[in-house]
C-alpha cells in the first residue's frame, strides 16, 4: 500500500511517447510518470504501444502522485488522448461521460454543476455554488468562472461526495480538478484546426520553448467561433451562437537542485448570444406565435460577455529529509454581464395581437424593449501553504493553511423602453412619456474572507490495512452593502394612475449586514487491500458549504422575512472496491454511498400572490439525504478494442421541508419527500475504441462510438410531475419537467503511428435527439428549452 506516493511537484523522470491508445474516459487519468511504474522511457514506451493490458491511474488530487487504487476516494477523471477522443471542448461538455454528474447548458454565466444531485449556481454573489472547480490547484471562483476552455489540459479529475478537508467550503457535493501539462525540457508543439456545422470554427494552438538548461516556457491559444441554433424571429438572426479566445502562458525554472518554480498566466473572452429559453406562455394568457422548435421572440439578441483572468506562482521546495514544502499564490478576476429579454418576447407577442388588452401592453412595457442587464464581478486572491511529508514510512500526511479573499461587486438592472408608434400612443389614448424608465435597479457589494488549516494523511496499520485521516478548521466572514431602487416603477409611468411596482412589488430601500461561519470537517477512511490487485475502503467525510445573503430582485413581502441564510453542513458515507484483473485486461470500481445534509440552502422562485412576478427565495430546508451506487469499468478485450462504461443509480430527497413551495395561487406547499432539482435517478454510458493498423502508410484508424442516457429530472424545488398552470385565458401548460434523454457521440480518425498527424470525423448528438422543457421566470413568464441539435465536423491535428 506504500508503493507509489510521491508529493506533487517532485521530479521525477519523464519521456514524450506518441502514443494513440492512452485515452480511457470516465476512469483513466494516467499521468505517464516514469519514475513511479518504474523502468526506462523505452520499456514503458514499449509497453504502452503494445496495448498489453489497462495503464495505471495516478491522479493528484490528494496532493500527492498517487495510484487511483490506492485512493479511498471515488475519483472519476479523463487525460489528454481521452479528452481529445471524445472530443471535448469545454468542461460542459464532460457529463456525459461521468456518473451522476450534470452540468448545465446555455449560459456560462450561471453555469451550475451537480455531483450525486447535489449542486447550484451562484446566481448572485451573496450565494455560493456547491462543487468547486480548479486548476492547477486554484479556485477559479463563482458560477461564471467554471465553465472553462478545455485548453492544453493533461488531465481532469472529478471527486465525488464531500471534499470539505483538502478543498475546504463550497465542495460539499465534490470537486473538480483541471491539471494542465507544464513546460518541458523539449521543443514541441501542436497545431488544431476543427471545422464543423453551424459555421463551427476553432483553431488551437500550443508551443513549448526550453528557454535554458532550467528554464522552460509554453504558450497555449485557443479561438473558437460558432452560429447559434435557435433563430430568433424578431430580429431575423440566431440564438446560440459563441465566440472564444483563451490563453496560458507559462513558465517553468529550475532554481536550484530543490527549488523549481511555475509561473502561469491565463485568461479567457468569450462573447455569445447564449440560448436562455424561448417564450412558451404568459400569465394573462396564451401568447404563442409559433410552437416551432428552435424559435425564440426576443426583441433583441441576449449577449452574455465574460472576460476571466488570472495568475498564479507555484513554488515547490524539496528538503533534505525527502519532504516538500509548497506556496501556491494566486490572484484572479472574473467579469461577466448579460444582457437579455425581460419578459423573454411577450410583449412583441402582444403588440401581435388585434385588441391585447391595456394590462398586457402595462405589464410588458408597451410593445417596447423590456431587458434585464446583469454585471458581475469577483476579484480574489488566494495564499496555500503545503507541507508534504517524505514519501517513506507508515505515515505520510500533508498540513496546510489557507487563505482567500473575494471581493464580489453586482449591478442589476430591469429597464422597461417604450414604443412611440404603438396604437395606445398615437392614437392619444395615452400621452408618450419617453422612451425608457426603470423597473428596477440594485448594486451591491459582498466582501468574503476566509481562513483555514488543514491535515491529511494515511498510516500503514499493517501491510493490508491502511487508515486514512483529515481535518479542517474554517473561519469565514461575509460583508455585504446592497441597495435596490424602485423609484422610477414606483411613479405614474404609463399617465394613468398605475405604478409597475404595484404590480411586481419589489423591494425598494438599502441593506448591510455580515455573515460569520466557523466549521470543523474531520475525515476518516479504510482501505483494505485484499492482494495487489483489490482493495476495499470506507470513506467517511464531511464539509460545510457558507452561508450568506440574498441579493437578488427581492421582493418587499421577501425582504420583510430576511436576507440572510445560513451555511448547510454534510456528512457522507462511502463504501467502495476498486481493482484489476486477467492481467489488468479489467478495471473496476464500485462504490455504495450516502450523505445527509442539515439546513441544505435552497434557491428557487416562488409564486408570490401579491405580485405578478415570482419571489426570487434562497432559504434553510431542514434536512436532505442522498444516497447511491456508481459502477466504472474499462476492459481490454483485444490489443486493438477496448470497452468503457459507468453506472450510476441516486435517489436525492429533500426529508423535511414543510413549507418549501408554493401552488399556481401562492399557497404554501409541503416539500418533504420531494426529489431534488436536477436529480436524475439513473445515468449511464458506454464507449468502444477500435483500432485498425494501416502499415503501408504507417497509421492507423480508430472507431470511437459513445452512448450516454440521462434519466428524467426537475427543474425546480417544488418537483411536482409536469407540475401545471391555468392561465387566464383557461388554457394548461406543464412546466419544471424534463424527460429522459439519450445521446450518442462518435469519431473517426486517421492517425499516424508517431502522432506526427491527424485528421478526424466527429460527430455530437447524432440521433438529434430532442428533448425540451419548460420554465418559469421571475418575472412570470414561461420559458421553452430546447437541447443542442446534432453537430459534426472534421479536425486536423499536427504535432512537431
Amino acid at each position: 500500500m506504500s508503493m507509489n506516493s510521491k508529493p506533487v511537484g517532485t521530479q521525477i523522470m519523464t519521456t514524450k511517447i506518441h502514443n494513440n491508445r492512452l485515452g480511457t474516459p470516465t476512469i483513466v487519468a494516467a499521468s505517464v510518470a516514469v519514475a513511479l511504474l518504474g523502468g526506462t522511457p523505452n520499456v514503458l514506451a514499449q509497453q504502452q504501444s503494445k496495448a498489453q493490458g489497462i495503464e495505471q491511474i495516478i491522479i493528484t488530487s490528494q496532493k500527492r502522485v498517487k495510484n487511483l487504487e490506492e485512493v479511498p476516494v471515488s475519483v472519476a477523471a479523463m487525460n489528454e488522448k481521452a479528452i481529445e477522443q471524445t472530443g471535448l471542448r469545454e468542461l460542459q461538455e464532460m457529463d456525459e461521460y461521468i456518473p451522476n454528474l450534470q452540468i448545465s447548458k446555455g449560459s456560462s454565466y450561471k453555469t451550475n454543476i451537480t455531483i450525486r444531485g447535489v449542486g447550484s449556481s451562484s446566481r448572485n454573489i451573496g450565494f455560493d455554488s456547491r462543487v468547486g472547480v480548479y486548476v492547477d490547484g486554484v479556485y477559479m471562483g463563482q458560477s461564471p468562472a467554471t465553465n472553462q476552455d478545455i485548453l492544453d489540459v493533461e488531465r481532469i479529475e472529478v471527486l465525488r461526495g464531500p471534499q470539505g478537508t483538502l478543498f475546504g467550503k463550497n465542495t460539499v457535493a465534490g470537486a473538480i480538478s483541471m491539471i494542465t501539462k507544464a513546460p518541458d525540457e523539449e521543443f514541441s508543439g501542436k497545431v488544431k484546426v476543427d471545422i464543423g456545422n453551424y459555421a463551427s470554427r476553432r483553431i488551437a494552438a500550443s508551443v513549448n520553448v526550453p528557454l535554458s538548461d532550467s528554464t522552460f516556457a509554453k504558450l497555449s491559444v485557443n479561438k473558437q467561433t460558432r452560429d447559434g441554433y435557435v433563430d430568433n424571429l424578431p430580429t431575423s438572426s440566431s440564438i446560440g451562437e459563441q465566440d472564444s479566445l483563451s490563453y496560458r502562458l507559462q513558465l517553468k525554472s529550475i532554481l536550484t537542485d530543490r527549488v523549481d518554480i511555475n509561473i502561469a498566466l491565463d485568461g479567457m473572452d468569450t462573447e455569445r448570444a447564449p440560448y436562455t429559453g424561448s417564450a412558451f406562455a404568459s400569465p394573462l394568457g396564451t401568447l404563442t406565435p409559433t410552437t416551432d422548435q428552435y424559435t425564440a421572440i426576443n426583441e433583441f439578441e441576449p449577449i452574455e460577455d465574460r472576460e476571466l483572468k488570472g495568475g498564479a506562482v507555484t513554488v515547490d521546495w524539496d528538503l533534505s529529509n525527502g519532504g516538500m514544502v509548497k506556496s501556491i499564490s494566486a490572484l484572479r478576476d472574473t467579469y461577466s454581464r448579460f444582457q437579455g429579454d425581460l419578459d423573454a418576447g411577450i410583449s412583441y407577442v402582444a403588440g401581435m395581437l388585434p385588441g391585447a388588452p391595456v394590462t398586457v401592453g402595462f405589464a410588458f412595457g408597451i410593445n417596447g424593449n423590456a431587458e434585464l442587464d446583469y454585471t458581475d464581478e469577483y476579484r480574489q486572491l488566494s495564499q496555500e501553504f503545503q507541507y508534504i511529508s517524505p514519501s517513506k514510512g507508515e505515515l505520510q500526511y500533508v498540513l496546510g493553511l489557507y487563505f482567500y479573499d473575494q471581493e464580489g461587486e453586482t449591478t442589476r438592472n430591469a429597464i422597461g423602453h417604450r414604443d412611440p408608434t404603438h396604437p395606445f400612443y398615437t392614437s392619444g389614448t395615452l400621452e408618450y412619456p419617453g422612451d425608457d424608465f426603470d423597473v428596477l435597479n440594485t448594486h451591491g457589494v459582498v466582501d468574503t474572507r476566509t481562513y483555514a488549516a488543514y491535515v491529511n494523511g494515511t498510516y500503514e496499520l499493517t501491510e493490508k490495512w491502511t487508515l486514512g485521516f483529515g481535518a479542517r478548521y474554517s473561519h469565514e466572514k461575509k460583508t455585504v452593502d446592497w441597495m435596490s431602487d424602485t423609484s422610477d416603477s414606483a411613479s405614474d409611468v404609463l399617465g394613468v394612475g398605475i405604478t409597475l411596482n404595484a404590480a411586481f412589488n419589489f423591494y425598494n430601500g438599502d441593506y448591510q449586514d455580515e455573515h460569520t461561519d466557523k466549521h470543523f470537517s474531520p475525515e476518516i477512511s479504510l482501505m483494505y487491500a485484499l492482494n495487489d490487485e483489490t482493495n476495499f475502503y470506507y470513506r467517511g467525510s464531511s464539509g460545510y458549504k457558507s452561508g450568506g445573503f440574498n441579493v437578488d430582485f427581492i421582493t418587499a413581502s421577501q425582504f420583510a422575512l430576511g436576507l440572510e441564510f445560513d451555511k448547510e453542513t454534510v456528512v457522507s458515507h462511502e463504501f467502495g472496491v476498486k481493482g484489476s484483473a486477467f492481467g489488468r485486461n479489467l478495471t473496476y470500481s464500485a462504490s455504495v454511498f450516502s450523505a445527509n445534509y442539515d439546513d441544505y440552502q435552497v434557491q428557487q422562485f416562488l409564486e408570490n400572490s401579491g405580485s405578478v412576478a415570482g419571489a426570487a427565495v434562497i432559504g434553510n430546508a431542514s434536512e436532505v439525504d442522498t444516497k447511491g451506487l456508481e459502477i466504472e469499468l474499462v476492459a481490454q478485450l483485444s490489443d486493438n478494442f477496448r470497452l468503457t462504461s459507468s453506472f450510476g443509480i441516486l435517489d436525492a430527497e429533500f426529508v423535511s421541508f414543510p413549507g418549501g413551495g408554493t401552488d399556481s395561487d401562492g399557497n404554501v406547499i409541503d416539500l418533504s419527500g420531494a426529489r431534488l432539482a436536477g436529480a436524475p435517478d439513473t445515468t449511464f454510458n458506454i464507449g468502444g475504441q477500435y483500432y485498425l493498423p494501416i502499415d503501408a502508410i504507417d497509421a492507423e484508424l480508430m472507431f470511437r462510438l459513445d452512448y450516454s442516457y440521462t434519466g428524467d429530472r426537475y427543474i425546480d424545488s417544488n418537483n411536482q410531475e409536469e407540475e401545471t398552470r391555468t392561465l387566464a385565458n383557461g388554457d394548461v401548460i406543464s412546466f419544471g419537467y424534463v424527460d429522459s434523454v439519450s445521446n450518442v457521440n462518435a469519431r473517426v480518425s486517421l492517425m499516424s503511428y508517431d502522432y506526427t498527424w491527424e485528421v478526424s470525423l466527429w460527430g455530437r448528438n447524432l440521433t438529434d435527439e430532442y428533448s425540451p422543457y419548460v420554465d418559469r421566470n421571475i418575472f412570470g413568464s414561461y420559458l421553452r428549452f430546447d437541447s443542442i441539435p446534432r453537430t459534426y465536423g472534421v479536425e486536423l491535428v499536427y504535432n512537431f
